[in-house]
């Protein structure tokens, strides 16, 4: 079970509603439900705990490589035009999961809250693999966040289109390398990562 948000009203900051709302929460879905996780911000790293959350690092894989077509291929879309959503859209009801350790189906409403606030302008299809990808360039590393498609890509494929996209020189792949087999040379921990999990959950090496 996910928990999207905890919020407390300005004027209640330092008083228990949260405490007391989390408290019930935990304990009205505790038989429902193997685990609880969340993805919290670096204000409420010591709040969570509180309720036995524990932190869990996530992985990244990178993959170095010269040479490629850059995108040369690639479409970018535009939310804000009626066609692209609904390729977009059409694309996400019958999108193939991307992990086997954590994955989900029927996700496409969280999809697009993350597609509409945070990934707005880096959506991109390919139309001669019929595939929309999330990705965007920063600094030397091309992050590669999301593959959506009905037909898992031949990962070669995928690589050599997309490597020296916006003159990157490697790719940093946002998700586990285990129904798409691609290549890397190291895997690193995600800093960044804000995921807290209740319950028996211990991860494999690599997770993400």
């Amino acid at each position: 079970m996910q928990i999207g948000t905890v919020a407390t009203l300005p004027d209640e900051l330092g008083l228990v509603f949260s405490f007391l709302l989390m408290d019930h929460v935990i304990k009205k879905y505790e038989q429902e439900t193997d685990i609880f996780f969340l993805f919290a911000n670096e204000t409420v790293l010591d709040f969570y705990p509180k309720f036995g959350f524990s932190r869990i690092y996530e992985s990244l894989y990178r993959y170095s490589i010269q040479g490629g077509n850059s995108g040369k291929n690639l479409k970018k879309l535009d939310l804000d035009t009626k066609g692209d959503r609904y390729l977009v859209d059409s694309m996400l009801r019958k999108r193939s999961p991307l992990k086997k350790l954590f994955g989900a189906r029927g996700s496409g409403s969280i999809s697009w809250l993350h597609l509409i606030n945070v990934y707005k302008n880096d959506i991109y299809y390919w139309k001669d693999e019929d595939l929309i990808l999330i990705l965007y360039p920063s600094g030397a590393s091309l992050k590669l966040i999301d593959v959506i498609s009905a037909v898992p890509p031949a990962p070669e494929n995928l690589i050599t289109e997309i490597a020296g996209f916006g003159n990157t020189s490697s790719i940093l792949f946002h998700f586990p390398p285990d129904i798409l087999p691609f290549p890397y040379d190291e895997m690193e921990k995600d800093e960044n990562t804000m995921l807290f999990i209740l319950g028996d959950f211990n991860p494999v090496p690599g997770f993400k």
